[in-house]
């Protein structure tokens, strides 16, 4: 519960918390209602693994192997009477290589001018596809034997690279 107070302190505007859980204990939405008014929020959503109905392999790999408790798309949306505004999201993307490992390997955000009354979850849409608004922020691109980041390129285009000590812990260039 927070109260926000108007410039001159005669009104304010009070702000609820309300957390919701899925049937494995993850968070699945966070919303901050105001003015104790159950239909205008505003509402962070969590989507993991074992939401996505349609999975890629990766994702079924992930599923394989029991990783299940970091989010994989997560959307932010206004609701104000019922209408839903669309305002932000991100898709954090896994891959496969050669030997079948699985790596993270991008982060897409979700790029609006201005909230939008859509929006395509890829969760729900068919293996890989998801909305074509979305944006690469980052490209992991290179893991050593270890399972080491060693290269990655994000929006700007400049590939970066790590190396790691001889016992591959830290890195250190």
């Amino acid at each position: 519960f927070k109260r926000d107070y108007s410039s001159s302190g005669t009104s304010y505007t009070e702000t609820y918390k309300r957390r919701l859980f899925n049937n494995q204990g993850y968070l699945s939405s966070e919303q901050e209602i105001y003015d104790n008014n159950i239909s205008n929020y505003d509402e962070t959503e969590y989507l993991y693994p074992m939401d996505f109905q349609n999975p890629t392999p990766a994702i079924q790999k992930l599923l394989d192997k029991n990783i299940i408790a970091t989010p994989l798309e997560v959307v932010n949306k206004k609701v104000k009477n019922g209408n839903v505004s669309y305002t932000g999201a991100t898709l954090n993307l896994s891959a496969l290589d050669a030997s079948s490992r699985i790596f993270p390997s991008t982060t897409q955000k979700l790029q609006l001018t201005q909230p939008s009354s859509t929006y395509t979850y890829a969760v729900y849409s068919p293996a890989g596809v998801v909305d074509s608004r979305f944006v690469t922020i980052s490209t992991l691109e290179k893991f050593d034997a270890k399972e080491n980041l060693i290269q990655f390129t994000p929006k700007n285009g400049v590939t970066n690279s790590f190396l790691w000590d001889k016992h591959n812990i830290e890195p250190i260039v």
